[in-house]
């Protein structure tokens, strides 16, 4: 296969997101360059090239997509917990799951015992919070909810008829 052409490929904010190269004989009119006011190369492709050019689109704006959702449960969300004035903000990363997973053990072992102390837990906002155990276990079931519901949004963009939306940072596909 000898190399024609090596195209960059761009998203729609003109960002490269990979290159692509096809044999000579793809070319149409067997590798004449294209002029701007040729149809589009897209267009000029044979089937095999143009599968291989939305692979590779699919497979970037899914890397892209896998990223905003990353960055939305480590952002976090503010809950409201039943009998509780306050919200509270919580951010998703790793480190903090964990410390609300050690917590919702500290709960679920207190009430065992029949220990209603209070548990405390420093948010995101820096505010410190004194939770009863029933209140702790609620905020650890809210939270696993919604990082179980970011991953499902992002999901089911992946798996919808026409592919992951172009626009899939905004906030109505994650709210």
């Amino acid at each position: 296969m000898s190399i024609a052409r090596l195209i960059t490929l761009i998203d729609s904010d003109e960002n490269p997101v990979g290159v692509i190269a096809w044999d000579q004989a793809k070319l149409p009119d067997n590798g004449r360059e294209f002029q701007d006011a040729d149809q589009p190369i897209f267009d000029a492709m044979d089937q095999e090239v143009k599968d291989a050019l939305q692979a590779t689109l699919s497979a970037s704006r899914a890397v892209e997509l896998n990223a905003e959702r990353e960055r939305r449960i480590v952002e976090g969300t503010v809950f409201s917990v039943t009998n509780y004035a306050y919200p509270v903000t919580v951010p998703g990363h790793n480190k903090e799951q964990g410390v609300i997973s050690n917590l919702a053990q500290r709960a679920r072992d207190r009430l065992a015992v029949g220990d209603t102390s209070l548990i405390y837990y420093r948010d995101k906002e820096d505010i410190l919070h004194g939770l009863t155990p029933e209140q702790t276990l609620e905020l650890w079931g809210l939270g696993i909810a919604w990082v179980e519901y970011i991953h499902f949004v992002s999901w089911t963009m992946k798996d919808q008829p026409g592919g992951i939306p172009a626009d899939f940072e905004a906030d109505h596909y994650w709210v």
